[in-house]
């Protein structure tokens, strides 16, 4: 996510508020902490959903590992899931 760095994130929306609070905006510190805890979470769930996307099920992973085994030393991974595939096809 964003080059997956989320404590960046939330320190930019930090800053942001402190400019924008240090420039006149009137939020008391309740405010801005209760903005950073739901930024906190926004970053969570987006992250969590981008980390799950990219989760290989355990049967997929196993099947491809057997694959890999059978296949001669110095083989890439894309050659494994290649062969994989058209196996299942």
């Amino acid at each position: 996510m964003f080059g997956r760095e989320p404590a960046r994130i939330l320190a930019v929306i930090g800053a942001g508020l402190a400019l924008a609070v240090g420039f006149g905006l009137s939020l008391n510190g309740q405010q801005v902490n209760l903005i950073m805890v739901f930024s906190a979470a926004v970053i969570t769930l987006i992250a969590g959903e981008v980390t799950r996307s990219q989760v290989v099920p355990t049967e997929k992973a196993n099947s491809q590992i057997e694959t890999a085994i059978r296949m001669p030393t110095g083989t890439t991974v894309d050659q494994v899931i290649a062969k994989q595939e058209r196996e299942s096809q």
